[in-house]
């Protein structure tokens, strides 16, 4: 476990319920746009239904209504489905496409669990990203002690890991008894997790 791991488990510990779930699907969300750019490019999955399962995620909590397990069950189920498999396709939009419809796995499992290893495992998929992300431009091999090391100061994975530093410090300090959507948009960041543009030639 590393350092970071160790403090953004600190941080999100003592977070209430809404906040813990507002961390997570706004995590999730930014990782939604990586699949979309796995499906254009292999003709292969479907992004719509990620999109509807974040769609119901924000509903629920500005609702503020109780998710059901069936509900539940039915998205993972379907989420399931259009997860591609490593060794079905090649390259790393693959990994991207996985961990887009892991963290809303991890997400949904949330709202029934209330397991605070969901949301570690959301913040940590994130990052996943990013390591895999660098990877591809850098060619930084972060399995390498001295790519963790580069790894560790790039700005693309110290921004991610700003993120939800300042994202945690804003949810502790909100009154969430009334979520809006204005709310959750202030707690978006514009930039994405990472540049697609990269790969998109």
């Amino acid at each position: 476990m590393d350092e970071f791991e160790v403090e953004i488990k600190q941080l999100i510990k003592p977070l209430s319920f809404k906040a813990k779930a507002l961390f997570a699907a706004i995590t999730s969300e930014r990782l939604y746009q990586n699949y979309v750019l796995f499906q254009e490019r292999t003709g292969w999955g479907n992004s719509l239904l990620l999109q509807d399962a974040i769609a119901l995620i924000f509903q629920y909590i500005i609702n503020n209504n109780l998710i059901s397990v069936e509900e539940v069950e039915y998205f993972k189920t379907r989420i399931d489905l259009i997860t591609p498999d490593t060794e079905d396709f090649e390259g790393t939009l693959t990994s991207w496409a996985l961990d887009a419809c892991t963290t809303l796995i991890n997400t949904l499992n949330f709202f029934i669990s209330k397991d605070d290893q969901e949301i570690f495992w959301v913040a940590s998929t994130s990052l996943d990203t990013v390591d895999f992300f660098l990877y591809e431009k850098e060619q930084i091999d972060t399995l390498d002690e001295s790519g963790k090391k580069q790894a560790e100061h790039d700005e693309f994975m110290v921004r991610e890991k700003q993120r939800q530093r300042d994202l945690i410090a804003k949810l502790s300090k909100l009154d969430l008894t009334i979520i809006t959507d204005e709310l959750i948009d202030s707690l978006r960041v514009a930039y994405p997790i990472i540049d697609l543009s990269l790969f998109t030639e």
